[in-house]
């Protein structure tokens, strides 16, 4: 059975069965098929797709139309998409179209676009080969399992291959099946969550909240803008560069953030981690702070749910002024290197394999606490704080002093080895 003429429209119900082949979409003319109210197609055998798209009327439908892949979509053409898409009626208006998948999807080549979101899941098997790409734009929930070294795309907003630009719901879109693939994947203005442990490479996420309960696992170079992390657990296995230049704050609610020994997060254009709902961070690899000369804090977020956790087991590098504040529990089994700014670290457990080093263009504010294991030094200044209280250099500290030491108030104890 063979559909493609540049435009058509199904009335009825459309059925072909397992033993027929089904072949839709035509390459130096992409076909259009509009489903109306109440119409239904079905393939039930082999689907080969050329570049098309299957869509909803432009009027309000009664019943939602239905398509349905119940055997083996398969698209191969380079360059060309195939595309289930929601359509808008004269008042702007959402009109559905639901399209289903209990058989198996292969990208092998071009774009899947999947921006129907009359049916709220979908299940079956997706298989996206290296160079095609997986474009969602609808909220869903993805109930089978996703693989392939292809690429995935999620948007409010898609350009298909006709350069018809649609603005669609937003998310959230949910994971619910396994899921890897290891191309690139592009995330922007939508809301994603995780059911299912999930990997995303070469991660690009523009306003975007994830949230879990599941683990997201984010491996290759990755760049993030504004991404919110609520309820979620993520792990870091590559290098993360991350700008919070409209947000400041990388908000932690819940989340439990971990860099993987050799991974890398970068944090620019922020003012401050925050923390809520006892979210925890722990750094295993190297976390660089650059807040362009503003004073960097990890600190609290909310006032009624306080609290959270930070570990340091890794590098931490900032080029200017870093906070710890007491409303959170820090322990350090790292490296801290201040080059710029102040330094303040008012309560933390520190242990023997800790080291803090002060450049020659930054000091240490010490508070009412002790720095009681480790090795501290300093090239730069070290200042007592300006309330009078007793700071301690343990002799179970390692103490290098090429800098300077100076007491506003209060009182210094110093017992350290040098």
């Amino acid at each position: 059975v063979t559909l493609n003429p540049s435009s058509a429209t199904l009335g009825g119900s459309f059925t072909i069965a397992a033993g027929q082949t089904f072949t839709f979409g035509n390459s130096s003319d992409p076909t259009t098929l509009t489903l109306k109210s109440g119409a239904s197609l079905t393939s039930n055998g082999p689907w080969n797709a050329g570049p098309g798209t299957i869509m909803a009327p432009q009027a309000t439908s009664s019943i939602t139309p239905l398509t349905t892949n119940a055997g083996t979509l398969t698209i191969n053409a380079p360059g060309s998409s195939l595309a289930f898409v929601d359509s808008r009626d004269s008042q702007g208006a959402l009109c559905p179209l639901s399209f289903t998948n209990s058989g198996l999807i292969n990208v092998n080549a071009g774009e899947l676009i999947l921006a129907a979101s009359g049916h709220p899941s979908l299940d079956g098997s997706i298989h996206v080969a290296s160079g095609a790409t997986l474009a969602i734009a609808a909220k869903i929930s993805l109930d089978g399992s996703i693989t392939g070294d292809g690429n995935l795309l999620i948007s409010s907003a898609l350009t298909d291959t006709h350069g018809d630009s649609t603005p669609y719901p937003t998310g959230p879109i949910t994971f619910n099946g396994a899921f890897s693939l290891a191309g690139t994947t592009t995330i922007s203005n939508v809301a994603v969550a995780f059911n299912a442990n999930t990997t995303l490479n070469n991660l690009s996420a523009t306003g975007t909240s994830f949230t879990g309960p599941a683990t997201l696992t984010v491996g290759g170079t990755s760049t993030w803008n504004d991404v919110a992390l609520t309820n979620a657990s993520v792990l870091i296995t590559g290098s993360v560069s991350a700008s919070y230049l409209n947000a400041k704050i990388l908000a932690l609610d819940g989340t439990t953030l971990s860099t993987a020994a050799g991974a890398t997060l970068t944090l620019s254009h922020a003012n401050s981690v925050t923390f809520k709902n006892s979210a925890a961070f722990t750094n295993n690899g190297t976390l660089s702070l650059s807040s362009n000369s503003t004073a960097f804090a990890f600190t609290s977020g909310s006032a009624q749910k306080p609290g959270g956790s930070f570990t340091n087991n890794g590098t931490i590098n900032a080029t200017d002024s870093l906070a710890f504040s007491s409303s959170i529990t820090f322990t350090n089994n790292g490296i801290i290197n201040i080059s710029h700014g102040s330094l303040q670290v008012p309560v933390s457990t520190d242990t023997a394999n800790a080291a803090i080093n002060i450049g020659s263009a930054a000091s240490l504010i010490l508070g009412s606490r002790s720095f009681n294991a480790g090795t501290l030094n300093n090239a730069g200044s070290i200042l007592t704080s300006l309330g009078g209280a007793t700071a301690t250099l343990d002799s179970a500290l390692t103490f290098i002093n090429s800098g300077t030491l100076t007491i506003h108030a209060g009182t210094l104890l110093l017992a350290a080895s040098q």
